[in-house]
């Protein structure tokens, strides 16, 4: 078995949490495992989030803690060294860890342990208005950082290993593209859409956007297409759920709300804010489609749910969402509202889509998730050997 480490550092990245946690269940399928996760944690961290990673070997300690002696050792020990973090090393060596996966540091020059960088996304060089020319630099020298340190990386698409090769064109040679296929429980619920409809006070049928308030995630044009339809006299519910907070833009979701009041479907565009994941695949499984018009994404969580529930996705025609190419997926211009609003009333006038069905998914669900899980431990197992070959 190869020992493979992975960092949770600051247990608040619950995008973080939920990708290791579908990449850890999704490892647990295999029948013959080389791979054995361990997940390194602070002291700290609530044993809330720690019972997502259930398949993994679990190890406590006080320098991933942001605020204990240890941990600010760390931090000064790593600073005095050139942002090598001799102690992480140090902790992974005395566990007997050979390739610590998706980590974006650098750890000792004549370290053991052989690193997976993992690489999501490209999104400062897509959208540069989005970002101070600060998170720019920062961005461009953290993947600098990971090319340089990592003996592998992994990102998200294709289109991200396409942005990547401009990057750095020599790196390619050690990349690989990991789709991400998320673990969706299609186990019958007792909770029905009247249930939902009680609980989140609306009344289907219904869209369903559960995003981020993020400003590149667009929520603007769903209000934008609702604003057109509602002049047709046509009056279709959206809810979206999700963070509203973006902190490279404070007063976007405020500015949302005004847009929305100003054009008279804030009764129509529902916010609900975060909810439980069993509640966003009950709600995204009873929607008439869902609804993904970002204008990026690294690798969409929400279309690949969608996939695998065997759900209509209304998805922005930007690279990475084609990439994905849901079997029922519906494509729109993500800077045309009419061309949204177009499509929204070709799936209301689909009487099927409106159905209460119950739960199903993809006819390839289950191969897609295996092949998630063997083809990361492929990466691993190349590293692994590399690292014996060599005789390090």
């Amino acid at each position: 078995m190869i020992r493979v480490g992975f960092i949770l550092e600051g247990y608040d990245w619950l995008g973080g949490v939920n990708y290791y946690r579908n990449l850890l269940s999704a490892l647990a399928l295999i029948r013959d495992p080389v791979v054995r996760p361990v997940m390194f944690v602070g002291t700290k961290t609530p044993e809330d989030i720690v019972e997502n990673f259930y398949t993994a070997e679990i190890v406590r300690s006080s320098v991933l803690d942001l605020k204990t002696p240890a941990g600010f050792a760390r931090r000064v020990i790593r600073k005095f060294f050139s942002q090598r973090d001799l102690v992480l090393d140090a902790l992974l060596r005395q566990h007997d860890i050979q390739v610590l996966s998706h980590y974006s540091g650098a750890l000792s020059r004549r370290t053991s342990v052989k690193s997976i960088g993992w690489i999501p996304d490209f999104q400062y060089l897509h959208l540069p208005a989005y970002f101070t020319e600060d998170d720019r630099a920062r961005r461009e020298a953290a993947a600098e950082r990971l090319i340089s340190n990592c003996h592998s990386l992994i990102v998200s698409s294709v289109v991200a290993q396409d942005d990547l090769a401009k990057v750095s064109p020599a790196s390619i040679s050690k990349s690989n593209v990991l789709h991400f296929v998320p673990e969706v429980d299609l186990s019958p619920s007792e909770i029905k859409r009247k249930d939902l409809e009680i609980r989140y006070k609306f009344k289907a049928p219904y869209f369903y956007l559960p995003n981020q308030f993020w400003i590149h995630k667009n929520h603007r044009i769903v209000i934008e297409a609702l604003a057109k339809l509602k002049k047709e006299g046509i009056t279709p519910i959206v809810l979206a759920s999700g963070a509203t907070f973006d902190h490279r833009f404070p007063d976007h979701f405020t500015e949302l709300l005004a847009l929305a009041r100003r054009e008279g479907v804030d009764v129509s565009f529902k916010v609900l804010g975060v909810i439980p994941y069993e509640d966003l695949l009950l709600l995204m499984r009873y929607s008439l489609a869902v609804i993904n018009p970002s204008l990026f994404e690294g690798w969409s969580s929400t279309v690949e749910e969608a996939k695998a529930l065997d759900k209509t996705v209304l998805l922005s025609s930007i690279p990475t969402h084609k990439e994905q190419s849901p079997n029922k997926g519906v494509y729109f211009d993500p800077l045309d509202a009419e061309d949204l609003a177009r499509k929204m009333v070709g799936i209301m006038r689909d009487e099927e889509a409106s159905l209460e069905n119950a739960p199903r998914c993809s006819a390839t669900y289950a191969e897609d998730r295996m092949n998630f899980a063997l083809n990361y431990q492929e990466i691993v197992s190349c590293v692994f050997l590399e690292n014996t070959l060599q005789g390090k």
